[in-house]
Order: C-alpha cells, then structure tokens, then sequence
C-alpha cells in the first residue's frame, strides 16, 4: 500500500512540475513594455492649495498633499492626517486616478482627467482638470 502512494505521490510531483522560467521573463518583458507615465515631472509630492469649478475659486488654509509613486500608486494626505490611497498612470496627458474601495473621501471624485504640468524658474506646476464637471486642482512643488 506504501508502495502505490509512494508511486502516486511521485507521478503528481513530475506531472505538477512547469517551467516557472519561461513563465517569469514573459511576464518581465510584458511588465517592461507597460509605462505609467510618458512625463516624469509628475513623479513626488505636490501641495494642492486652490481648486476652482462652478465659477469660483477655493484657495486651502492647509494644503492637502498629493503624492504620486514612481510605480503607479500615490496617496492624498489632508488636514485630519487621513491618507487616501489611490493607482495612477498618466499618457499623453490624459491622468487616471483610481482609489480602491476602502477611500470612502476621495479628493478626485472622477478617474481621467486632463494634466498640464509646467515649469517656472525651478517650480513645477501641475493642473488637473476634470472634464465632465468643469473643475480644475491646482499643484504645485
């Protein structure tokens, strides 16, 4: 009896056995040609102190901080020290930005958005507009 499922063990381990190799470097070569954003100024942390929509501006006594991850993910820091986590990927200029299920708070209520980012002397400026609404965040750093 020990004989058979010794047997039947060691058919399950070489029928089970793959090539994990060939496996790995097509999913390496698939992950190199994915690119999250065609413009590096945006990787860092931004101070977002003004939004502007429905005809009027919105200037922020403390600016919220918005961080964008060189692999795709960033976070919203506000006031009350909540940090929403959110995916990122930005080409040609067109930025999603997408939070998980558990940010119940989410500073940017749509997922595209149109990007501008522009520099001034050593200043970056970073605006985010939301099309469907009309509203505009305004970053700096």
């Amino acid at each position: 009896m020990k004989t058979i499922f010794l047997l039947l063990f060691i058919v399950t381990i070489i029928s089970c056995k793959s090539d994990t190799t060939k496996n790995d470097k097509q999913n390496q070569a698939l992950l190199a040609d994915i690119k999250i954003t065609d413009d590096t100024d945006i990787y860092g942390s931004w101070s977002m102190c003004s939004t502007s929509g429905n005809g009027s501006m919105t200037q922020y006594n403390v600016c919220p901080t918005v961080s964008f991850n060189h692999n795709g993910t960033g976070t919203v820091g506000n006031v009350s020290a909540i940090l929403e986590n959110f995916n990122w990927t930005l080409n040609k200029g067109v930025l999603t930005i997408l939070f998980g299920r558990q940010s119940l708070q989410r500073t940017f209520p749509d997922t595209t958005y149109i990007a501008f980012i522009g520099k001034k002397n050593n200043n970056f400026n970073l605006t985010i507009r939301q099309q469907k609404l009309g509203y505009d965040y305004y970053l700096s750093r």
